[in-house]
């Protein structure tokens, strides 16, 4: 017992765990009462079990259904040596494409893709393996962004161009990862 208790999550992270298990229902439980830390994370473990539960019996059934959201992201490349911030400049640096995972994992399956993309096809990417290169990708959540009466929409927009139009009009995206120079070096090149 004393294992599992050194173990648990803080509240904080268990409310995250609720949100990216997109939990249904979870703004039911009120983390601001007056409640002990300890019952607020019993109530929140009780969802989180209760939906991985039904999760796992779906799954056996074969009825699991898998919600897709779609996403907008932009890969982009700077120098470390560069005094301008982030200027996307790689053809076809940005895309539209469904995803059943998170806009952080999506994140991470960008980026990786396109460092892949760039250790497959050297050639085409000379002028930044030349550099100390630092490598972005942004992800916005389209359901999400049209939710926002500022947000430009996506009818009628290049789905290549969709991310540099958001990032244009200052929409912050749901997720950045970041690959500094020596993890570019090393994914590219391994060791």
């Amino acid at each position: 017992m004393s294992e599992v208790t050194r173990r648990l999550p803080s509240l904080s992270d268990l409310n995250e765990i609720v949100r990216l298990l997109n939990i249904p229902r979870a703004e039911e439980v009120d983390l601001t009462s007056e409640a002990p830390m300890h019952e607020q994370a019993a109530v929140l473990l009780a969802k989180i079990a209760e939906w991985a539960s039904q999760g796992a019996h779906n799954a056996k059934c074969g009825l699991l259904e898998y919600y897709t959201r779609t996403y907008a992201y932009l890969i982009e490349t700077i120098d470390e040596h560069q005094t301008s911030w982030w200027q996307a400049d790689i053809a076809d640096s940005g895309g539209i494409e469904e995803s059943t995972a998170s806009p952080e994992a999506y994140a991470l399956v960008a980026l990786t893709r396109f460092l892949d993309q760039v250790r497959a096809h050297p050639d085409d990417y000379e002028q930044l393996l030349d550099n100390d290169l630092h490598a972005r990708v942004s992800v916005w959540d389209i359901d999400r962004v049209a939710s926002s009466r500022s947000a430009p929409r996506v009818a009628g927009r290049d789905p290549a161009l969709y991310g540099t139009v958001l990032k244009n009009a200052r929409i912050a995206p749901h997720a950045v990862e970041i690959r500094a120079p020596v993890q570019v070096h090393r994914h590219i090149f391994g060791g």
